[in-house]
């Protein structure tokens, strides 16, 4: 089909792409434009897909629902281009049996990579393998999103607590939007962003340890 056929050539040129970029001369000169890549791929995907749409008789313009693994994939991908001294594990569990509606694709895969972004940068690992294991269920019209990772022996906990409790204060409803002015847009703040004004939906967001 169109879509198979287009996507998996656009698939192989920007693997083909990376892989020139990720050469040991050039890899560190290129991230941004790794980033880039791998958070072009689903926005690809959708431009594929609603030109494929064109040729198919339907009422339906909008682009095709999705398994929310495919946005987590991109995110993940994005992750690993930036950790390359760390094998980055992928265990994603229910990602593929939840169904998305195709025009929120782009958003989450930035969501994703900003997700799994902060839990391996704040797991203190930065070689080795690192497990980042997470879920993904949709129950009475409720998404629920969970990403863990593992913390090195040398994290200050206690810091890392405060931190904690200072991002569940913050970014609810009301203080989250100053947030986003005072940091730039970005990591949680740009995470509420998206879901609040990106996405228009109500949302909770829960840190631990």
């Amino acid at each position: 089909s169109l879509l198979s056929d287009i996507w998996h050539q656009f698939q192989a040129t920007l693997e083909d792409l990376q892989g020139e970029l990720e050469r040991p001369a050039w890899a560190d000169a290129h991230t941004a434009l790794l980033d880039s890549i791998n958070l072009a791929r689903p926005e690809i995907h959708a431009a594929v897909e609603r030109v494929a749409s064109w040729f198919v008789p339907s009422i339906n313009s909008e682009f095709a629902d999705y398994p929310l693994q495919l946005a987590y994939d991109a995110g993940l991908a994005t992750v690993r281009s930036y950790y390359k001294d760390l094998e980055v594990v992928s265990e994603f569990e229910g990602g593929s049996d939840v169904v998305m509606s195709g025009w929120t694709l782009p958003t989450f895969a930035r969501i994703f990579s900003i997700l799994i972004e902060n839990a391996a940068f704040h797991s203190g690992i930065s070689k080795g393998k690192l497990k980042l294991p997470g879920e993904a269920a949709c129950e009475a019209g409720i998404l629920t999103i969970k990403l863990r990772n593992a913390l090195s022996s040398n994290v200050d906990r206690d810091w890392l607590e405060s931190r904690v409790t200072q991002i569940n204060n913050t970014f609810n409803r009301e203080g989250a939007t100053a947030a986003i002015g005072d940091e730039g847009g970005s990591g949680y703040p740009k995470i509420f962003k998206l879901l609040a004004y990106d996405l228009g939906r109500e949302h909770v967001l829960n840190v631990r340890i």
